[in-house]
């Protein structure tokens, strides 16, 4: 679960709040920034870190100087949708979605579909048998 932390907060530092990253792979779905990333984390070159709700695998979404993730509660069958501040880490808002039960890999979690954000709306999927889509506005 260190792995995205510490890929978000090296994106976020290099990225700033001022470029988006809506999706997966980015804006164009290349991965490519134009952010200089730092080849190793250390204390002087990351800008925060904060202790999220829970474990995800999802990559971040950055918008407008908005960061967005998920996290899950497995023993509640729940994801949150976190949004964190791209510039001091504060948590925002967190949305919390039931999510039932799933048939997971050894390795996955039900937080491992990264959302997409645009001017209005974030997408977040799931699936447990049957498509699930939340759209949440703002």
């Amino acid at each position: 679960m260190k792995i995205p932390t510490l890929f978000l907060i090296t994106l976020i530092g290099t990225l700033g709040a001022a470029e988006i990253w809506p999706r997966f792979r980015g804006e164009n779905g290349t991965g490519l920034s134009s952010a200089k990333i730092p080849a190793a984390l250390t204390k002087e070159n990351r800008l925060w870190s904060v202790p999220l709700p829970g474990p995800g695998s999802s990559s971040p979404v950055i918008w407008e100087g908005k960061v967005f993730l998920t996290t899950e509660d497995r023993d509640q069958k729940t994801v949150s949708l976190v949004c964190l501040d791209a510039k001091s880490g504060e948590t925002r808002w967190a949305k919390v979605l039931s999510v039932g039960k799933y048939h997971l890999h050894r390795f996955n979690n039900t937080a491992a579909a990264t959302a997409a954000v645009d001017a209005g709306t974030i997408a977040v999927t799931w699936f447990d048998g049957a498509k699930k889509v939340a759209m949440l506005s703002g």
